[in-house]
């Protein structure tokens, strides 16, 4: 049988020193029918000249140039609006990261085996470390409904990055806007929108690979203390979907309790006070309606400030860890 035509989309701006490694990686896939879209947001890097001579040569790649800047969610809906009619699977790979081989044929492998799987995922390397394991061995199709109850209830997190998950086509083409610009973590936040009456397909092998670096896309969300905001935004927006009642009403209010929590200590150790951070956060809150109370938030603050200056040890070895993390970025 013919094997299901796929989408691969790459937005990208100013990615120039991996963009190559990106788009080999799919171009050496062991999978043939698809298509591979370059959505370039007005880069001034060079990418064009890296590009240029791949799509000479191969007539899978489509690059678009675009005439307006806009901002990186942006440009990946402005991306995704350029999937062909006739894909069944779309596949993000951001270009800072890559994929191996066997990634699409494995994953639209998984996701053909049940007309009821919606979203599909599976291990990914994130620089050393493999990650998004926790699902049991054995099973490749689990209830959407339940890999997002375990996100709230277990912390289990298996979507990851765009790069690390696959769509349905048609689930791309039903939103004109497929990410949430309003959303500061639109990636995460369509994935509960997605599993809400549908399953969820996983592959048991790293198939991608994401970058955390400092010039990467998501190095400047790891310094924000972003999976706070994440349960209570997610748990606001989609939990009356995938919770009973009683399980939503206790979700929301342990939520609001760790996102305060997270809000006063990262203020006493200062990068809370960032602009980046506070404007981050203030974004997340907007879009799932939620008012801090500041007087828990202060508590947990005098909480985090006693606890620096009874520990002296561990206050001195943090402040060297974040020093020498901002000495790497800036390197």
């Amino acid at each position: 049988m013919q094997e299901p035509f796929v989408s691969v989309v790459t937005p990208f701006y100013n990615t120039a020193p991996y963009l190559a490694e990106c788009i080999e990686s799919v171009l050496a896939q062991q999978y043939g029918n698809f298509e591979f879209i370059l959505s370039d947001n007005c880069s001034t890097d060079g990418s064009r000249e890296i590009i240029e001579p791949y799509a000479a040569r191969d007539s899978r790649i489509r690059y678009i140039r675009h005439d307006a800047f806009v901002n990186q969610v942006q440009n990946y809906n402005r991306a995704l609006r350029q999937i062909s009619p006739d894909s069944g699977y779309c596949k993000v790979v951001q270009a800072d990261d890559w994929i191996l081989p066997e990634c699409l044929s494995r994953m639209v492998a998984a996701a053909e085996a049940s007309d009821s799987v919606e979203l599909i995922g599976a291990y990914g390397q994130i620089e050393e470390r493999v990650h998004f394991y926790g699902l049991p061995l054995g099973a490749g199709v689990f209830s959407g409904k339940e890999v997002c109850r375990k996100f709230w209830t277990e912390g289990l997190y298996v979507f990851g990055s765009p790069t690390c998950v696959m769509y349905r086509s048609d689930r791309v083409r039903d939103r004109p806007d497929f990410y949430d610009e309003a959303c500061p973590l639109e990636d995460a936040d369509i994935c509960f929108e997605l599993l809400k009456n549908k399953d969820f397909a996983f592959v048991h092998q790293v198939l991608t690979f994401t970058r955390r670096q400092a010039e990467s896309i998501h190095h400047e969300l790891g310094r924000y203390d972003q999976h706070p905001l994440l349960a209570l935004m997610t748990v606001r927006r989609h939990g009356q979907a995938h919770l009973e009642p009683h399980e939503h009403a206790r979700l929301l209010d342990s939520t609001a309790r760790g996102y305060h929590r997270s809000l006063g200590t990262n203020i006493v150790h200062g990068i809370g006070l960032t602009k980046g951070f506070r404007r981050f956060h203030r974004q997340g809150r907007k879009c799932c309606g939620f008012e801090p109370s500041w007087g828990p938030v202060a508590g947990y603050a005098i909480v985090a400030a006693l606890d620096l200056l009874l520990n002296p040890k561990s206050t001195a070895e943090s402040v060297w860890r974040r020093l020498r993390r901002r000495s790497g970025s800036a390197a």
